[in-house]
């Protein structure tokens, strides 16, 4: 091989690790399961952005799961210390990274996260000056997809294929480990059954409420006996109308031997 060829190679190498990647491990907040609260699953289908992971194998890459793991909550969402003195910061949502960086990443703007309190906020029966400050700590958050590209956007087809075999497997497990009540996938119809293909997690009944709600497709039905409901993403969207339609859903469900 010539220098030239060496060089190129090289060059090539570098044009690789430019396409750098997030690992997503769920999030299970410090008062999911609480008494009296409801346990509500929320996935959406990937994350925009995250922190990058360096794996050199397989090991350094179930480590860097690990590690995620044994995070406090979502505590990502405030103050690196994991000691209670930084409720007021997170309940402020003043969000900064566990490195103390400014991020993008805010509950309070962010129509998906805005969607989601709302959501909660209903299930449990909290009045709109009663919600937790820390109400993510009620919930569990994970996505159909773990790996997502480092610099924000959602995995492309390519990257979809790869591993949404495993992912799938992953999200079964996830919902048997945390055992929800509820879980709401905010992923819009199309996503959600090209994630499944031929292996559904329940069968789902797609239906439109004309009479409030039939703005928007939902798609509702049992996992056992928790209570499954897929929406809309509400970017460029009507919120009420998403909230409604899955509130609409959750309510119609019925769960064998008594409802949830």
């Amino acid at each position: 091989m010539n220098d030239r060829m060496k060089e190129l190679y090289g060059h090539l190498y570098a044009d690789a690790m430019k396409i750098r990647l997030s690992n997503f491990f769920p999030i299970c907040g410090e008062e999911y399961g609480r008494a009296g609260t409801v346990k509500l699953m929320v996935v959406g289908r990937a994350v925009n952005g995250w922190d990058e992971f360096m794996a050199g194998d397989e090991a350094a890459f179930m480590a860097s799961a690990e590690t995620s793991l044994d995070g406090r909550g979502f505590s990502w969402l405030g103050h690196k210390n994991k000691a209670g003195d930084y409720d007021a910061e997170l309940a402020s949502e003043s969000y900064l990274n566990a490195r103390g960086e400014e991020t993008h990443y805010n509950l309070r703007t962010s129509p998906f996260w805005k969607t989601v309190k709302e959501i909660t906020r209903r299930l449990n029966g909290w009045s709109e000056d009663g919600i937790p400050p820390r109400w993510y700590e009620h919930i569990v958050w994970s996505n159909l997809y773990a790996i997502a590209p480092k610099d924000g956007g959602n995995p492309d087809d390519a990257m979809q294929r790869a591993q949404r075999a495993t992912c799938r497997e992953l999200l079964r497990e996830q919902i048997n480990e945390f055992a929800p009540t509820h879980i709401l996938f905010v992923t819009g119809q199309d996503w959600y059954r090209a994630f499944w293909e031929n292996q559904p997690l329940c069968d789902m009944v797609e239906h439109n409420d004309q009479k409030q709600f039939g703005k928007y497709t939902v798609s509702s039905g049992l996992y056992h006996d928790c209570k499954v409901v897929v929406t809309m993403r509400p970017e460029f969207r009507t919120p009420a109308d998403i909230i409604g339609g899955a509130m609409a859903a959750f309510a119609e469900l019925e769960v064998p031997g008594g409802a949830i």
